[in-house]
């Protein structure tokens, strides 16, 4: 996980967190969902990725979750995230914080039988990092 986790944090540490105008979504691995035979279907996979696509889908799917607290990971199965195109899908969200408490977010987009402790590990590991990268910064 290191050379993820090292990707990751360069792109997050790069920006300014207090710049509340720049909202911006940064994606990465969109293609992998192929791989994944929960995706097997054609129009469903096209859903999803309009989805991902959609920046401020996402923005808005993550502005209505609650708030989590630090290392913590929240997960969205199904139906939960209340948008008909991820209704297979598992979205795993952790956060992180620069020195000044700007708030940034992690998701992961997946099949929803994703490997959940491995999921939140990672995510914990990656948040974990960026937020002692940004503690300094």
């Amino acid at each position: 996980y290191k050379n993820i986790v090292e990707k990751i944090c360069k792109i997050v540490c790069s920006r300014d967190l207090s710049d509340k105008d720049s909202k911006r979504v940064f994606k990465k691995g969109t293609s992998n969902l192929v791989s994944y035979s929960d995706f097997n279907n054609i129009e469903e996979l096209k859903l999803l990725v309009s989805f991902i696509d959609e920046e401020k889908s996402l923005l808005d799917l993550i502005a209505t979750q609650k708030t989590i607290s630090d290392n913590d990971v929240q997960f969205l199965i199904g139906s939960e995230s209340n948008d008909n195109r991820l209704k297979n899908c598992t979205i795993a969200q952790a956060t992180y914080e620069d020195k000044n408490h700007n708030k940034g977010n992690l998701c992961l987009v997946g099949p929803k039988r994703i490997k959940y402790g491995t999921v939140s590990s990672l995510l914990k590991t990656v948040s974990g990092s960026i937020n002692e990268i940004l503690q300094v910064k």
